[in-house]
This record gives C-alpha cells, sequence and structure tokens, in this order.
C-alpha cells in the first residue's frame, strides 16, 4: 500500500512538470522517475502515468482507453472516456474509469439496466437532486467484482437526467472471499 501511495504520489507531481515540458515542444514527451514513466502527448491532450512494477496505472484525456485487463464480463456504457486507472494485482485489482456525457441519468438509468443483464445485483443505491443538478450513486455486485457507479448533472428523474452535461464515474473491485 505505501508503495501504492507513492507511486501515486509521484506521478501527481511529476504530471505538472510533465504538463509544462510537453507545453514547449512537438510530440509526446515523457518523463522517467523511480515509480515509473509519465508520458504527456500534447497532440491527443493525454497524460499517463504507468507504475515500474506494472502494478498501477493512471491515463487522464482524450487518448484515455479502458485498461488492457479490465473484466469483460462487466459491460462499458457508450460515452466519452476521460480518465481510466487501474492499480493492484491480480488478486486484489481497482480499475476506474471516468466518462462524461450530454444526460447522465438516462446513462445511469441504461448502465443499471446492463450491469442486471450480466447478472450483478443492486446491492445500494443513493440519489439526490435540487434545482440545480442530481447526483446518483449505486453498487452492484457480481461474482468476482463489485462495480460502484456514481454520477450527475441535470436533475428530472432523481438520478441526474434532464439533459444537462455531466459525468459518471465507474469503478470496479475484485471480490476477495475469506475463509
Amino acid at each position: 500500500m505505501r508503495k501504492l501511495l507513492t507511486m501515486t504520489i509521484a506521478g501527481m507531481f511529476t504530471l505538472g512538470a510533465g504538463a509544462a515540458l510537453a507545453a514547449c515542444s512537438d510530440g509526446e514527451t515523457t518523463i522517467s522517475t523511480p515509480e515509473g514513466d509519465v508520458s504527456v502527448d500534447p497532440d491527443s491532450g493525454s497524460v499517463d502515468f504507468e507504475g515500474e512494477d506494472g502494478s498501477g496505472s493512471v491515463n487522464v484525456g482524450e487518448g484515455s482507453e479502458v485498461p488492457d485487463d479490465f473484466p469483460s464480463d462487466v459491460p462499458l456504457p457508450d460515452g466519452t472516456l476521460v480518465s481510466s486507472s487501474s492499480f493492484g494485482t491480480d488478486d486484489d485489482k481497482t480499475w476506474g474509469l471516468v466518462y462524461t456525457f450530454d444526460d447522465p441519468g438516462s446513462v445511469l438509468d441504461d448502465y443499471r439496466d446492463a450491469l442486471e443483464d450480466a447478472g450483478y445485483e443492486i446491492a445500494g443505491e443513493f440519489n439526490v437532486s435540487n434545482d440545480e443538478g442530481g447526483y446518483s450513486a449505486y453498487t452492484a455486485d457480481g461474482d468476482d467484482y463489485t462495480v460502484a457507479v456514481g454520477g450527475g448533472g441535470g436533475i428530472g428523474s432523481g438520478t441526474g437526467s434532464g439533459g444537462d452535461d455531466g459525468g459518471v464515474s465507474i469503478t470496479v473491485t475484485t471480490v476477495t472471499n475469506t475463509p
């Protein structure tokens, strides 16, 4: 855990330096640190951090991609992916995805249906809205993974629908069965 924290902090400090260097150069710039490499690509607007031991990565920007080892049995929404991350090892792994949408409330409802269709059971739900907007969150449990979903934007059905732009975050963690 300490190494993960160190890797994350080192990555965050070097992101600022990488962005500054990228502004002064053409093409991708890579900065190597003891904990991993940070790459900044001003053409795609993406920043990538890959841990030295391969146990963690962060990808931010328009060039974000779903991590290669993201579980295939967890459905993905259609939308613009603006951030992705993965940390941990096979037995204790966490993936994070952040999307933007024109109507996040509709996406949250549709994604809940997709999770249930894939065999996940909604385990908890939270909704709040007012005249300024709304936020909704829920968790879904599967045999191998737990999926936490949250997002918001405009108001309407209590799940952030209403047509205003907003975002949805998806966090997937491995289920650890203890004896």
